[in-house]
């Protein structure tokens, strides 16, 4: 399980989701009703074909741990179910999360070399959407 201390950031929000599996869809159902206030922008998101830019200005305007609950649920849900697909996405993040420097993080990548680009795929998205909740984010930050 993820430190408490590091609940505020994005990764470990992101850990909590995918060891909740299947139970984030009741989350989902309450995000709906959020992502129905954004339908009104989300249909020139839609129009342009990409991911639902308005969709991601809505949960960017909630805190970094929401927007990141929120953007799994809509804008970065195929990023999220890549990363639940490979069992070492989860292991490397738990090990990146745990390390303070950057011969860990190597590390981290060398024990768990499959969850590198789903795990790098799902915070890139994360942070994109939320751009202004998280960016004082470290992840973000250095992205």
């Amino acid at each position: 399980m993820l430190p408490a201390s590091r609940l505020a950031l994005v990764i470990p929000c992101v850990l909590a989701l995918l060891a909740c599996g299947g139970d984030d869809e009741g989350t989902g159902g309450g995000t709906s009703s959020g992502g129905g206030t954004g339908a009104a922008g989300g249909a020139g998101g839609a129009a342009a074909g990409g991911m639902g830019g308005a969709g991601g200005q809505s949960c960017d305007a909630l805190s970094c741990s929401d927007c990141s609950t929120c953007a799994t649920a809509d804008d970065c849900m195929a990023e999220d179910a890549a990363c639940n697909a490979v069992t070492a996405c989860n292991a490397y993040g738990s090990c990146y999360d745990a390390c303070n420097d950057a011969a860990c993080v190597t590390q981290c990548a060398t024990d768990h070399p499959d969850g590198v680009m789903p795990y790098e795929a799902l915070i890139s998205c994360l942070c994109g959407v939320c751009t202004t909740s998280c960016s004082i984010n470290p992840l973000c930050m250095s992205m």
